[in-house]
């Protein structure tokens, strides 16, 4: 791995434990045992380099969310099964056996710390908030599409409650100590949509009482 790639691998590291303002050129360079120098060579400055580890990394989650809610191979639970395997790969990072409630998240931490952030990374956050919604509803009106939902089910509706429920996976799981709950709620939430509005349910239903 190139060494400007390294550095960019490490400072997510620390952003993601530490946060904006913990981050500082000298634990980089001890990290990967070079001079601050070296790391300067690379990055003018902190926010520079912060910037660029934001958009990338943003970037990546997005083209992951692309992939999962877009995919018209797959249902509505197998894309929210993908999803929490991503979200589960990036808990257990920081997260491992005999640890819990650590940030895992880079986009949750920096939006707590937005006011110290440069356009750029601004930006893609404001980016990820509506390829978000734009990949959901692609999502769930995939379901509508395939008739695993009935016509008249809520897209816009169960689109903005998926989105909220990814947009506090990282919270949750600090502050619950535990990956399960995040699950609970996204399986959870599923279980309604399809109990409420799925067509297999609903012929079910019918069969019974003919």
């Amino acid at each position: 791995m190139l060494m400007r790639d390294r550095i960019k691998a490490v400072t997510t590291e620390i952003l993601i434990r530490d946060g904006y303002q913990g981050l500082r050129f000298h634990q980089i360079s001890e990290r990967l045992g070079i001079t601050r120098g070296n790391v300067h060579y690379h990055f003018n400055n902190k926010q520079e380099l912060i910037e660029i580890v934001t958009v990338e990394y943003v970037e990546n989650v997005i083209d992951r969310f692309r992939v999962i809610w877009t995919d018209d191979s797959t249902t509505l639970k197998q894309k929210i099964e993908a999803l929490l395997a991503f979200h589960r790969s990036r808990y257990d990072t920081f997260n491992p056996p005999g640890t819990s409630g650590h940030s895992w998240s880079l986009i949750s931490v920096l939006r707590a710390d937005r006011h110290l952030l440069g356009d750029k990374a601004r930006n893609a956050l404001e980016q990820f908030a509506r390829s978000l919604e734009k990949y959901i509803l692609t999502g769930v009106g995939m379901e509508v599409t395939a008739g695993r939902l009935r016509a008249d089910a809520p897209v816009q509706e169960i689109m903005l409650q998926f989105v909220a429920i990814a947009n506090s996976a990282g919270a949750l799981t600090q502050d619950t100590g535990s990956f399960d709950k995040l699950a609970d709620l996204y399986l959870g939430f599923y279980r309604i949509v399809e109990h409420a509005y799925g067509v297999a349910k609903k012929k079910e239903k019918k069969a019974g009482a003919d």
